[in-house]
């Protein structure tokens, strides 16, 4: 079903191992939406140095690091201040 709304806030649930990203907002009509995504958390590391270095250094810290969960991680090229660049995504 498509809902067109302006968007108010969002924010992310834990359910057992997913994560939920739910957006909060109201129609023209002044009706309540929430709507629920089912996604994987990720963020981009940009290396200084050589990027497979960097990918080792980070396989690494997690072998010692019980805490940190990482499902994978992945090489992706993204524009950043004007020039393409390789970053790792850590999912």
């Amino acid at each position: 079903m498509k809902t067109e709304f302006f968007l108010l806030d969002a924010d992310y649930i834990r359910e057992k191992d997913k994560t939920l990203v739910r957006v909060f907002g109201k129609t023209e009509r002044g009706e309540k939406v929430i709507a629920l995504f089912d996604c994987e958390p990720y963020f981009y590391v940009l290396p200084d140095n050589d990027i497979g270095e960097a990918e080792k250094d980070i396989n690494a810290l997690l072998k010692k690091e019980e805490k940190v969960k990482i499902k994978r991680i992945e090489r992706v090229i993204k524009e950043f201040d004007g020039e393409k660049k390789e970053f790792l995504k850590i999912i």
